[in-house]
């Protein structure tokens, strides 16, 4: 879902690179790299530091963990 949305949300956001045919994909000052884990590696980190927890994908390549506490 994200990927066609990230073209999008640029133009949104920066309407003046669009005009100035800037095809940029980077911000000035905002390196980007690739990761250095897996979502697998992520998931299966946070599984055995936090018991019961869960990891969602969000928009844009965001994730979030959900953990119920016990009790």
């Amino acid at each position: 879902m994200s990927a066609p949305l990230n073209p999008l949300a640029g133009l949104v956001k920066h309407p003046h690179r669009a005009r100035q045919g800037d095809a940029g994909t980077d911000a000035p000052g905002m390196p980007v790299r690739d990761p250095r884990h897996s979502v697998d590696e992520f998931r299966r980190t946070a599984r055995a530091l936090l018991p019961g927890v869960r990891v969602r994908r969000r928009l844009f390549f965001r994730y979030a963990l959900e953990r119920t506490a016990p009790r």
